[in-house]
């Protein structure tokens, strides 16, 4: 476990470029948060719990990475994306009332497999 994990537990009042979480690292999601560009996660145990708020990723062809043993636990809020959402070798979770909007595409890799699912 992580411990004193960053929260955020109020809206954000400007927006990030770009949202990495990795190496293990964990992220609470509560309130409102724009990125620009990218959200990654990446890593065995890296995560990003979202339980309310609204994450939203606001321009062009950008994408939200969940690789190489990364998690998103969605479990409440709305995960907002005006392009793609790529997963491989990673977790993505849906649960309570939690709600997911994918612009272009949801990609879905499977290194083990040799498959894509669009």
């Amino acid at each position: 476990n992580y411990i004193n994990a960053p929260v955020v537990s109020a809206n954000a009042t400007h927006t990030f470029k770009q949202l990495t979480v990795q190496n293990g690292g964990v992220l609470t999601i509560q309130a409102n948060l724009s990125v620009s560009d990218v959200i990654t996660i990446t890593g065995n145990n890296s995560r990003i719990e979202q339980t309310a708020g609204t994450v939203s990723i606001s321009s062009g062809n950008k994408a939200i990475n969940i690789t190489n043993g990364g998690t998103y636990n969605l479990s409440g809020g709305t995960l907002s994306n005006t392009s793609l959402l790529y997963i491989s070798e990673a977790t993505f979770n849906i649960s309570g009332s939690a709600t997911l909007n994918v612009g272009r595409s949801l990609s879905l890799y499977s290194n083990a497999a040799n498959t894509a699912f669009n």
